[in-house]
């Protein structure tokens, strides 16, 4: 893989922790916004978790920050979400059905 990515994360929530855990323990991948509606959230990531643009929707951080990534990236970070849904044990993977609809891929919702 060649060159370096850049990702977004929306909604910045509990859960979204653990993916920029998994988007920072990949060398190619470079998280360069996110996305929540709470002013104190946007604040909080800003501040604890260091990443440089906030935004209030989804739709502004897309069209300021979009660039495409290639198959193997989207495969790549897929991956990562797999392993960190086997490492939960039993109450966290109920908890995380509970929250996005049965695969913790957030289809449900």
């Amino acid at each position: 893989m060649a060159g370096r990515y850049r990702a977004g994360i929306i909604a910045c929530g509990i859960i979204a922790q653990s993916h920029l855990r998994a988007y920072r323990a990949i060398p190619e991948v470079e998280v360069v916004a996110g996305a929540d509606i709470s002013p104190e959230v946007r604040e909080r990531w800003e501040q604890q978790h260091g990443i440089p643009k906030m935004y209030a929707g989804a739709q502004e951080m897309l069209e300021r920050e979009r660039q495409g990534n290639p198959p193997e990236i989207r495969a790549k970070l897929a991956e990562s979400h797999r392993r960190f849904l086997e490492r939960l044990n039993d109450e966290q993977r109920k908890r995380v059905e509970e929250l996005f609809g049965g695969n913790g891929a957030g289809g449900g919702r």
